[in-house]
Parts: structure tokens; C-alpha cells; sequence
């Protein structure tokens, strides 16, 4: 019967080491699990500072765009003109669109117009 009882204390002790092993392992899991947690919400943290910084630059470039858009549009509709009467057709409000055989009285003081105010 001594025999039966140190039989059993030993399986009891070899579980005990056992289980003691399996307890050392998930605590050096649960290390390695918080450190790689810590490393990601450092980083998630960047990442949202970074894709804050990007939509600030984001809306500013979209504000220089539209004044830039705003400032060019008059740019833009004087070279049409400029394009229009340089291809023969009147750009005044009599005439225009229609075929010009010469200088027009009332075409050039309206692209000198746009000339001085630009």
C-alpha cells in the first residue's frame, strides 16, 4: 500500500510540474500578446495622426485648388475669346459668334477690357 501511496504522490507531482509548465507558458504568451498590443496602438495612434495630418493637407490643397480654379476661370474665358476673335468671329455683344471680315469697332475695345483688367 506505500508503494500505491508514493505512486500516486510522484503522478501528482509530475502533474503538478506539468501544469506549473503550462501556467509558465501562457504567462510568457500573455507577455508577448500585450507587448505586441502595445506595439499596435502606438501604431494605430501614428496612423491616425498621420491620416489626420493627410486630410488637413487634404483640405488645403482642395482650397487652393478652388481659388486657384477661381482666379483661372477669367484666364481661361479671355483665351476663348482671344481664340474666337483671332479665328475671325466677333466676340462683341452685337455680333458675336458671327464671321468678321475685318478689325471690329466693338470687339477690340472688349479684348483690350480683359487685357487691362487681368
Amino acid at each position: 500500500m506505500s508503494k500505491e501511496i508514493f505512486d500516486t504522490v510522484l503522478q501528482v507531482e509530475t502533474q503538478s510540474n506539468e501544469i506549473h509548465n503550462q501556467i509558465g507558458q501562457l504567462k510568457y504568451l500573455i507577455v508577448k500578446l500585450l507587448e505586441e498590443n502595445n506595439k499596435l496602438k502606438i501604431e494605430n495612434d501614428n496612423l491616425k495622426k498621420h491620416y489626420d495630418i493627410n486630410l488637413m493637407d487634404l483640405d488645403r490643397n482642395e482650397e487652393k485648388s478652388e481659388k486657384k480654379i477661381e482666379i483661372e476661370k477669367p484666364k481661361l474665358a479671355y483665351n476663348n475669346l482671344t481664340n474666337l476673335y483671332n479665328e475671325g468671329f466677333h466676340i462683341c455683344s452685337d455680333q458675336f459668334g458671327r464671321p468678321r471680315s475685318d478689325d471690329c469697332l466693338f470687339c477690340t475695345p472688349f479684348l483690350n477690357k480683359f487685357t487691362k483688367s487681368s
